[in-house]
């Protein structure tokens, strides 16, 4: 006894199996609910910013359809689709006002990729080739605008990002290219990143653009753009079309959720970062919650329970000292219990129990011995018939041992004739019959005897005395015989009977078996043994008409 506390009392016991289980199930409820809002809020989490990067990209496409709006509208124009170089210089100066969203010039190229014009001026750019160059390239086949990956095609060579347009004129025959600049990295001054810093995607995350190649075109910290990031899954995917969003770790190995979408009329795929951390805060003052439920539920059905066990256990301690005196012999110990539930019938149901104990322990006593004896006799019958694997030696030692066990005098086997199996008997067995019995039950049709009769179609062992058979032959036969009792127990096997044991005694006043189960229980061993030697037998046959047959191919 550790701290005065009785570890094995019933009052502990009570406490623990209402305590323990309430708290395993609510503790398991705790953890589902936990996981399954966990994994819920990650799947709304996974498709809330996978929505809003395809909706940013739509959003962005339509941004930037306004750049190429203002090239379409002055590519319509006479003074450009005329391909007068100095008419289409004298317009883009016209039009400076317009074009300065492209911070990094306009310029204006033949139906050869040559550049025929340029505002403000690029003496370095006038009359060069740019027929390779892939934006204008796509421009011969496509008639929309073109969006272009990061090109050095700036002032000096720096990077820049470029929006064609076809230049048609009013037949809409093919008369040039007009290309828009954006310099790359120019995040502060440039129309063209105001127009991605203004979609405002994540404030606490990080958002970039990817050319075709995966290099930035921007990211939130201006430092990173112009590097490739083409290494990257979430980048891979977007290139490769496809939207989504994902786990992953950043460089500094924390888990983030990218979300990604391809831009819609460009090569370009927008990204978003957001730190897992700062998405899952919102689970934390759950999970608080839930300890607090799980903690009240442990809580309070135990305070409750042991209030509830002192209430309970004085009658349950009476009922164990009044067991301790029926134990110690004391049967008529009776006790009083008046609470009206189930300890005052618990109380009342011991008292007659203790008056009717002894009887009990008395016949328990008989039904064991019968048990045992019966258990015995199947253990009996059953090394009897596994002894052997003939057929004939089966059945005699079979009949034999139930002679034996049953204190009868005379018995037979009975099996069907198998090409007559409902109506013909045959005696493949006897032991103490005489010969006129032989020679009456040697071909016995089944609708002869009613004891054998009732057995075969029953199932079940049928016991009958002389006088219960109609007079006759049969009869007659018996009374001079000087048989009382006939007993046929049928041989049955995979619910089917094959026959009988037949067994005769001249005492009617003789007890059998005890149990008319055990009869049943022979029979069905014997039944199996019959079985079993028919298999053998047949094994046997089947061996040696295969040795005949090898034998003679051999000598043929």
């Amino acid at each position: 006894m550790l701290l005065g506390i009785r570890w094995k009392s019933m009052r502990l016991k009570i406490i623990a199996w209402s305590f323990i289980p309430t708290t395993i199930i609510l503790g398991a409820v705790a953890l589902v609910m936990f996981i399954a809002y966990q994994q819920v809020t990650e799947d709304l989490v996974l498709e809330r910013n996978q929505d809003v990067a395809r909706l940013a990209a739509g959003q962005l496409t339509t941004e930037l359809s306004e750049y190429s709006g203002i090239l379409t509208a002055l590519a319509r124009t006479g003074d450009i689709y005329r391909a007068d170089p100095q008419s289409q210089q004298a317009a883009l100066e016209r039009s400076g006002n317009r074009l300065v969203v492209f911070d990094g010039g306009v310029l204006i190229l033949n139906t050869h990729g040559t550049v025929v014009a340029a505002d403000p001026p690029r003496p370095d750019a006038l009359g060069s080739d740019w027929s390779d160059r892939p934006y204008f390239q796509q421009i011969l086949r496509s008639t929309g605008p073109v969006f272009s990956n990061i090109t050095p095609d700036g002032l000096d060579g720096r990077d820049v990002i470029t929006v064609a347009v076809p230049i048609t004129d009013e037949q809409g025959a093919f008369r040039g290219t007009m290309v828009g600049l954006f310099r790359l990295g120019d995040i502060t001054i440039s129309p063209f990143y105001g127009s991605i810093v203004k979609l405002r995607l994540s404030e606490t995350g990080s958002t970039y653009l990817v050319d075709e190649t995966g290099r930035l075109i921007y990211h939130s910290d201006i430092s990173l753009v112009g590097q490739d990031l083409s290494s990257e899954p979430f980048v891979q995917q977007v290139l490769a079309g496809r939207v989504g969003s994902l786990r992953t770790q950043d460089a500094e190995d924390e888990d983030i959720l990218a979300a990604y979408a391809p831009v819609p009329g460009t090569p370009w795929g927008l990204i978003t970062e957001e730190k897992w951390a700062t998405l899952s805060e919102a689970g934390q003052e759950y999970r608080y919650f839930l300890l607090v439920l799980l903690a009240l539920g442990i809580i309070v059905p135990a305070l409750v329970v042991t209030a509830g066990v002192q209430l309970l256990i004085q009658p349950i301690n009476d009922l164990n000292a009044a067991a301790k005196a029926v134990a110690m012999g004391n049967f008529g110990h009776t006790i009083t219990v008046n609470t009206g539930d189930e300890l005052e019938e618990l109380a009342n149901q011991f008292n007659r129990m203790s008056a009717q104990l002894q009887r009990s322990y008395n016949y328990l006593e008989q039904r064991i011995a019968g048990r045992t004896q019966a258990l015995s006799t199947i253990n009996a019958i059953a090394a009897v018939v596994s002894r052997s694997m003939d057929l004939d030696e089966t059945l005699q030692d079979a009949l034999d041992k139930t002679l034996e066990i049953t204190s009868t005098e005379a018995g037979g086997v009975l099996q069907f004739n198998e090409d007559d199996a409902e109506a013909q008997l045959h005696l493949t067995a006897q032991r103490g019959l005489s010969a006129a019995m032989v020679e009456r039950i040697g071909q016995l049709p089944l609708d002869t005897d009613i004891t054998v009769q009732r057995a075969i179609r029953k199932g079940r062992p049928v016991i009958r005395e002389r006088a219960d058979y109609p007079e006759g032959a049969w009869r007659s036969l018996l009374a001079d015989e000087g048989w009382q009792r006939i007993i046929s127990i049928p041989l049955v096997t995979k619910g089917k009977s094959i026959g009988t044991i037949t067994l005769f005694t001249s005492s009617a006043d003789m007890l059998i078996v005890e149990h008319i189960q055990l009869l049943a229980a022979i029979g069905q061993q014997i039944g199996v043994a019959i079985e079993n030697a028919q298999l053998y037998a047949q094994a046997r046959q089947l061996a040696m008409a295969q040795e005949r047959q090898r034998l003679a191919r051999d000598l043929h």
